[in-house]
């Protein structure tokens, strides 16, 4: 901070802000002289950053001072307010960023680059005498350069009573916007990063800046012992985000499993699924959890499961009181999946007992219908239910012998659909019965057909860049399952790109469409009608996606090579108001900027948010205009 300081005394800064308000003070009518004596404010700021870098100062500790500083100054007047103006909040969250840019330059310009910009600045004068001035409310930059922005998070872990908690492991979760989610592709929920509180119940981490572009939500979990886990929510897109962790009183969560006949059941192994605790007036579960296990650098940390005993009775520790607690059932007996212990927080409950029920056995062999051979490690997604919109899946994996076994709960309706391992050349291929007796075992054999392998890499129109984590899956115009059985094509089919963002897809044989989609939605969208895209004679309605890609192949090709490049989009920010000209609080923009995957067709179900006033638009096409509702979330 005293280097800070001691640059403006160097750089003289005193002087030339003077000048900035002499001109202020004199044109005091105009927005331009406004607008330049603010830029030259912060440009002094970040001036003075870099010779305190160029000093020897690391970026991540200085950065930290900064945050210190403006916790230090929040809610506070007068003379502290005033001693710490190198922090103020306005310009903290771009000079954090430009502080932990390893890319920027921070030598000083030299003879020459002070002449060449003196030149440059007196051949604009004469265009900006004569430009007519143009006021925005929302700034427009290319989106997919890349850059792996950082972000540094801090805050307190507090226990019930509000004391700090000394030594709590905190981690950083997040739940990540992927392309396409399948039973081949991965679990959205990741660890972003990990710390230790200090003395003080302090904590501070480096993590790569999660964007709404990148998560659907982060959290900021903590543990210590004796206490119950607690979490907070983190602002995606602040590079400088601040999360006290406050954690309950712990207690032991209790149940007892029996069968339908009331007897115990015993050696069922349980996990925790998910953590959860009801938010305000209602409006769902605040929580933090993992659909499949949670990772492994999450063990000493994440809740661990438990087994039941002989008496069908289970604990699990390290729960706060108020928390309800999601168990995960793996076991193909029963047909129940998930059970929950809740807990209001303001007396001993009772071990709750649970009744499991048996489930129906779906068995059978899955083999290569062009050889014959088991497809071994294929995934197996088996639903069962009174018909197929109310059907509960189970997944599986076939042995080395192509063989699988699950426990559904019992129906009428059966389907099960096959995924090859990745890079197969044969196609995600679906059987189904109905009218099963659902009080029988259900044996059901399938041989997947081989079809033609389309592989090739996708990038970033432009730049060239590979873009893993992209979906590539096909439609062909023809219908899904066809007395029984067939291959399923639209988003059920969909692989994701690797590192390198090459994909592999198998694809029926005949004429068809590749559908991309990038792995965040800063890319543009190209649009099909129903006809071109599915055949027929009708128009129909308008498919979404951000790269089309026609295919004609034969079985005999074997395989097909097909590259695709994605448009980068712009990228809006801006402030909505209400009449009032405050910002709004919570509102929804609806647009076609923003297609579910799932549906390639728009259905206004999927928003883009905007909180306290603020938005952000990712993949506005450049050459063309596009319609946008919003609808004042709070106040319709």
């Amino acid at each position: 901070m005293l280097l800070h300081e001691l640059a403006h005394i160097l750089r003289r800064d005193c002087l030339t802000q003077l000048v900035g308000r002499l001109a202020c003070a004199a044109y005091w009518f105009h927005p331009l002289a406004w607008m330049a004596a603010q830029r030259q404010r912060a440009e002094s700021e970040r001036a003075c950053d870099d010779l305190v870098l160029r000093a020897g100062s690391r970026a991540s500790d200085y950065a930290d001072c900064l945050l210190t500083l403006a916790r230090a100054s929040r809610g506070q007047a007068g003379l502290v307010a005033a001693a710490v103006p190198m922090a103020r909040p306005s310009q903290l969250e771009s000079r954090v960023l430009a502080i932990l840019d390893g890319s920027r330059t921070r030598r000083c310009l030299t003879g020459r680059g002070k002449i060449a910009i003196a030149a440059a600045t007196a051949g604009l004068l004469l265009p900006l005498a004569t430009a007519r001035l143009a006021i925005t409310t929302a700034r427009a930059e290319a989106d997919g350069s890349g850059s792996n922005s950082r972000a540094i998070v801090s805050g307190r872990v507090l226990d019930a009573d509000g004391n700090p908690v000394p030594g709590a492991k905190v981690a950083i979760i997040g739940r990540r916007r992927l392309s396409t989610l399948t039973a081949r592709t991965e679990t959205q929920e990741a660890l972003i990063g990990r710390a230790e509180s200090d003395a003080r119940g302090g904590y501070r981490l480096e993590i790569p800046r999660p964007t709404s572009l990148s998560h659907y939500e982060v959290h900021a979990m903590a543990v210590a012992p004796g206490l119950g886990a607690g979490w907070t929510e983190i602002v995606r897109d602040d590079p400088a985000p601040m999360a006290d962790v406050r954690l309950s009183r712990g207690r032991t969560a209790e149940g007892r499993l029996v069968d339908a006949q009331g007897r115990p059941v015993r050696g069922v192994v349980l996990r925790v699924a998910r953590l959860g605790v009801p938010r305000p007036e209602g409006r769902g579960v605040d929580g933090v959890g993992f659909s499949e296990a949670a990772p492994r650098e999450l063990e000493d940390m994440w809740p661990g499961g438990a087994t039941s005993g002989a008496d069908g009775s289970f604990r699990i520790a390290g729960i706060g009181r108020g928390t309800t607690v999601w168990l995960s059932i793996d076991e193909p007996r029963f047909a129940e999946r998930h059970v929950s212990l809740k807990d209001d927080g303001k007396r001993e409950r009772p071990p709750e007992t649970f009744v499991l029920h048996p489930g129906m056995s779906v068995s059978g062999r899955v083999t290569l219908a062009d050889t014959g051979e088991p497809m071994k490690d294929a995934i197996v997604e088996v639903r069962a239910g009174a018909d197929v919109f109310n059907a509960a899946r189970v997944r599986t994996r076939t042995d080395a012998n192509g063989r699988f076994e699950s426990g559904p709960p019992p129906g009428s309706h059966v389907a099960v659909c096959v995924y090859p391992p990745s890079g197969s050349p044969h196609v995600v291929f679906e059987r189904n019965v109905e009218n099963h007796d659902p009080r029988k075992p259900c044996v059901m054999d399938v041989a997947v057909p081989r079809g033609v392998l389309i592989q090739g890499t996708v990038t970033e129109r432009g730049s060239g860049r590979p873009l893993p984590g992209a979906s590539v899956y096909y439609e062909n115009g023809g219908g899904n399952v066809v007395s029984g059985q067939g291959a399923i094509p639209g988003w059920m089919s969909a692989v994701s790109a690797d590192a390198r963002g090459r994909y592999a897809i198998a694809v029926t044989p005949g004429k068809g469409h590749l559908l991309c989609y990038g792995p965040t939605a800063e890319f543009v969208y190209e649009t099909r009608s129903d006809r071109e895209l599915r055949g027929g004679t009708e128009e129909g309605r308008r498919n979404y996606a951000h790269a089309f890609r026609a295919y004609e192949v034969k079985l005999a090709d074997g395989r097909a090579d097909m590259d695709v490049a994605l448009t980068p989009g712009l990228t809006i920010w801006g402030k909505v108001v209400g009449p009032d000209g405050q910002p709004v609080a919570k509102a929804e923009i609806i647009s076609t900027l923003y297609i579910s995957p799932f549906h390639t067709t728009w259905r206004g179900d999927f928003t883009i948010p905007v909180r306290d006033g603020r938005f952000e638009i990712h993949g506005f096409p450049p050459d063309r205009n596009v319609k946008a509702s919003i609808l004042d979330a709070e106040r319709g």
